[in-house]
């Protein structure tokens, strides 16, 4: 197999998301030709994948001892913001941009990495740019809405992120971060189909799975809160009765019987009315939030 067959392979492992074989024909790669990059670059985008960050920069760095190229430093940079090394992850970007000042990736990672240092308005002007220049990329619109979710900019963040998906619609990691960007905003009937996109696109997704229960939870949370103040309403009419401040014994007794069934009797008919509206509008999100449910409470949530 040629080395240009050998790189194609590679690049079509770490988009069928194939770490551990990745990193094996990396290896490969650089036991055939130690002279070459190609296999030290490849080694460090599996090991990335694996969370390995930290030999991820030594073997970038090794790819860029034998070839600086700009992708090498975004990628480097990128493993030396997970380290939370932002000063080293600036300098490594700053480089990438350096070597392709009309490189939209190397300015994203130039953004990134001032949004870690706190550099707001660095990170903005540079998250434009990087747009700018790669207006059909969607990886750039979707770190773009990563960065203003960070500055908490949740509807400049829900069109970019929208503008994302418009270009790749099967990328559950921006569906999750759409997710984020309704809920912050109150809607979370929205976000909760976003997070269920996410879910449906990658089921291995935790981050996606997490937010998809958290906030159905809280849909049906506004239930609960109806039958905890009734709860307390006939703890209260029991004390009342306890306490003789009811004229008649009999008549607390019947007072707390019926705040019992009412109470019972609302938050089944309104829980009931919730999930029929639910399971007619979309079935899958209702089974979804059962399964995710179930998962939480055998501990694997």
């Amino acid at each position: 197999m040629s080395v240009s067959q050998q790189i194609a392979q590679l690049q079509g492992l770490l988009e069928l998301r194939r770490w551990n074989e990745a990193l094996r024909r990396a290896q490969d790669l650089i036991a055939a030709d130690p002279e070459r990059p190609d296999g030290y670059y490849f080694l460090g985008r599996a090991q990335q994948q694996l969370g390995w960050h930290q030999k991820a920069v030594s073997a970038f760095d090794l790819a860029i001892a034998k070839s600086p190229r700009a992708y090498f430093f975004v990628h480097k940079s990128h493993s030396l913001r997970e380290l939370k090394r932002g000063s080293d992850a600036l300098k490594a970007a700053e480089e990438a941009v350096r070597l392709a000042p009309e490189d939209g990736p190397s300015h994203m990672s130039l953004a990134l990495s001032a949004q870690l240092l706190g550099d707001r308005d660095r990170a903005d002007t540079e998250r434009r740019h990087a747009v700018r220049l790669g207006p059909s990329n969607a990886n750039l619109h979707m770190l773009s809405g990563y960065i203003l979710l960070k500055q908490k900019r949740y509807k400049e963040a829900e069109h970019a992120l929208r503008k994302s998906l418009e270009l790749d619609p099967n990328a559950p990691l921006t569906f999750n971060n759409l997710g984020v960007a309704l809920q912050n905003q109150g809607r979370k009937e929205d976000a909760a189909l976003a997070y269920k996109s996410a879910v449906l696109l990658d089921p291995t997704l935790r981050l996606a799975k997490r937010n998809t229960h958290a906030v159905m939870q809280s849909m049906f949370g506004k239930l609960g809160g109806v039958g905890v103040s009734l709860w307390v309403l006939l703890k209260l009419a029991q004390g009342l009765a306890a306490a003789n401040l009811v004229t008649r014994a009999s008549g607390g007794s019947a007072i707390a019987a019926g705040l019992t069934l009412v109470g019972a009797a609302t938050w089944v008919v309104l829980h009931f009315r919730k999930r029929q509206r639910l399971r007619a509008r979309n079935p899958e999100l209702l089974a979804l939030y059962q399964r995710l449910e179930a998962d939480r409470k055998a501990g694997r949530l």
